[in-house]
């Protein structure tokens, strides 16, 4: 992944600082590795649909868990020192994730420096709202959750931060 990262400036105008995002869709590239890893992914959000309730049509997720999802966009963001996810939300998306790669030794200290935050809107908001849900970074570990649910990091001081993520639709 190191090797695809080709920019050191964060990407403009996306939730990325300290840090840099790959060019264009990560899974339409050629790299057999890649490949692997989006057949993995996508066997691991199967299985993620797979453990959702039943079909609900008055719920934004559960009225879609019979349709066709598919990956429509894809990346890889590598935080360095500082760096982090400001929250944000990806609006046109159903499933969003964070697939992890390489973490910093200080994500292990509980609620620390790198966790993943859910539910936290943007400070500028002034919501005071405490995180719903926060994930301690895995290697090999994957998070998938509702791309309409605020998410961002918290800062890590030192050390890289590399994941994959990627969004679902529901194929029209």
């Amino acid at each position: 992944l190191l090797k695809i990262h080709e920019t050191s400036a964060p990407p403009v105008g996306q939730s990325v600082k300290s840090g840099n995002q790959t060019k264009g869709a990560l899974f339409a590239r050629r790299e057999p590795e890649l490949a692997r890893l989006k057949s993995a992914l996508e066997d691991i959000l199967e299985d993620y649909r797979q453990g959702l309730p039943k079909q609900d049509q008055a719920h934004p997720l559960l009225s879609m868990r019979e349709a066709t999802w598919g990956v429509t966009s894809s990346w890889s963001i590598r935080l360095c020192g500082r760096g982090k996810h400001t929250p944000h939300i990806h609006p046109k998306g159903l499933i969003s994730s964070a697939c992890y790669f390489e973490v910093p030794a200080e994500v292990s200290h509980h609620g620390g420096p790198g966790w993943l935050d859910l539910g936290v809107p943007p400070i500028n908001l002034e919501t005071g709202l405490p995180a719903l849900f926060s994930f301690q970074p895995k290697v090999g570990s994957c998070i998938l959750f509702p791309s309409t649910l605020f998410h961002g990091t918290r800062p890590i001081s030192h050390g890289n931060r590399m994941t994959v993520a990627f969004d679902v639709t529901v194929a029209r």
